[in-house]
């Protein structure tokens, strides 16, 4: 499972373990293009949000607006699934 910590990171590149890159791509796929192509340029491969705009032929505050609804999006599902884990954990333990 992936930490929440990664959301607080500036870059995912050198950051992710083996197993937490697959986790996260897995996660990735399931996001809308624009999404998936903001959080990969701007976490994997350190684009500027700007940069992103100008590849996508867009303006920053859309990129800005995508790439904040993406992470509100992908916090939500790691903080139910952290919160289904702990749930889990405490009826194991019981």
């Amino acid at each position: 499972m992936l930490s929440t910590e990664v959301l607080k990171k500036r870059s995912w590149r050198n950051s992710l373990t083996n197993s937490d890159k697959e986790y996260m791509e897995r996660v990735l796929e399931k996001l809308p293009q624009d999404s998936r192509l903001v959080i990969f340029l701007h976490y994997w491969r350190d684009f500027e949000l700007q940069d992103i705009a100008d590849v996508m032929g867009t303006c920053l505050k859309e990129v800005e607006l995508i790439h904040n609804m993406t992470l509100q999006l992908l916090s939500k599902a790691f903080g139910k699934t952290s919160e289904n884990e702990k749930r889990q954990s405490r009826e194991v333990t019981a």
